[in-house]
């Protein structure tokens, strides 16, 4: 079977994330060196007092890599936290799918579980590439939670296999 790169498969949701990316780093470069470095210190001051003095002062693509390896380290300790809401999103979407024995394919759900991923997606990166102040608990929850929620969708409009 070949695969096709066909720039017309490329889902409205790239485009989308490619346009927020785009926004982001224009308004990043937009900035100035002191407005940069004040936004990512109410960062760094939020999230812990440690940080503040590791910042690159002189390089915008070293401060950019310093948020990004920061809040991915971060990402790294919600894993778990994820993986278990994921976990319980499919467990509960495969039991509620097998309670109902005609429910046949529930393509509305099904559909909805892949925005509701890609959507998760989204905001994974996000978190890990907006320098504005997010509380680490509030955005685990929320995170986890919209991951959770795409697994249910996802397994409770899959198809039945006879």
């Amino acid at each position: 079977m070949a695969v096709r790169n066909d720039p017309q498969q490329l889902g409205p949701l790239f485009v989308l994330v490619v346009l927020m990316a785009g926004a982001l780093a224009y308004w990043w470069l937009q900035l100035g060196e002191t407005q940069r470095l004040a936004i990512l210190e109410s960062v760094a001051r939020a999230e812990g007092p440690e940080l503040a003095g590791r910042i690159p002062r002189d390089n915008m693509a070293l401060q950019v890599w310093w948020l990004a390896r920061h809040r991915g380290a971060q990402l790294e300790g919600m894993a778990r936290l994820f993986v278990l809401c994921t976990v319980l999103g499919m467990a509960e979407g495969s039991r509620k799918r097998d309670a109902t024995p005609l429910s046949g394919f529930g393509l509305g759900m099904f559909t909805l579980g892949r925005v509701a991923l890609a959507l998760s997606v989204v905001g994974l990166l996000a978190y890990a590439a907006v320098p504005v102040v997010m509380p680490f608990v509030g955005a685990a929850c929320v995170l986890s939670a919209a991951l959770g929620w795409a697994s249910y969708l996802l397994m409770r409009g899959m198809p039945r296999v006879s």
